[in-house]
C-alpha cells in the first residue's frame, strides 16, 4: 500500500512540475501582446547591427529521429550567414509576463519581420530543421525552422 501511494504521490509530483514550467495561455492579454509586437516592429525598424549583438550559431546534431539543424536563442542574438545577410531575434516568456506570453520576433537584413509563437521557456527558445543545407538566404531560415518544443512555424509580418 506504501508503494502505491508513494507511486501515486510521485506521478502528482510529475504532473504539478510539468504545468508549472508552462504558463496558463488564458493569462495572456491580446492588446498587451500586440503592443509588444508593435514596440518591437518600431525598435527592429531602427535596428542596425553591430559587434555587440550575442551571436547565434546554428549546430548540426544526432538525436533518435535522425539529424537536424538547430540553434538555441536566449532573449535576442544576431545569426550571420555566409552572403552577408543576417537575422536579429527578440523573444519574451510567459515566464516573464504572462499577460504578453511567448513571442519570438525576428527582422532580416531586408528589414522583412517574422513573428513566431513557440514556447519560450525563461527566455530561451530552440529551432530546428531536418533541411541540412547551409542557409542561402534568410528566407530559407523562416521556411525551414521551426520551434522545437511544439513545431511552431514562421510567419511573415505583414505591414
Amino acid at each position: 500500500m506504501k508503494k502505491l501511494a508513494f507511486s501515486f504521490l510521485l506521478i502528482l509530483a510529475t504532473i504539478s512540475f510539468s504545468f508549472a514550467q508552462h504558463s496558463d495561455v488564458s493569462e495572456v492579454s491580446a492588446m498587451k501582446q500586440d503592443k509588444w509586437i508593435q514596440e518591437t516592429i518600431r525598435e527592429f525598424n531602427s535596428f542596425t547591427p553591430d559587434s555587440t549583438v550575442t551571436a547565434i550559431i546554428i549546430d548540426e546534431n544526432v538525436w533518435d529521429d535522425g539529424q537536424k539543424l538547430s540553434c538555441r536563442i536566449v532573449k535576442c542574438g544576431i545569426l550571420r550567414l555566409d552572403n552577408g545577410g543576417w537575422i536579429y531575434f527578440k523573444t519574451t516568456s510567459s515566464h516573464e509576463n504572462k499577460e504578453i506570453g511567448d513571442v519570438s520576433m525576428a527582422v532580416d537584413d531586408k528589414k522583412n519581420i517574422y513573428k513566431n509563437m513557440g514556447h519560450v521557456c525563461g527566455g530561451i527558445i530552440h529551432f530546428e530543421t531536418t533541411q541540412l543545407t547551409r542557409l542561402k538566404e534568410t528566407t530559407d531560415f523562416f521556411k525551414f525552422f521551426i520551434c522545437d518544443t511544439d513545431s511552431a512555424s514562421w510567419e511573415k509580418v505583414e505591414f
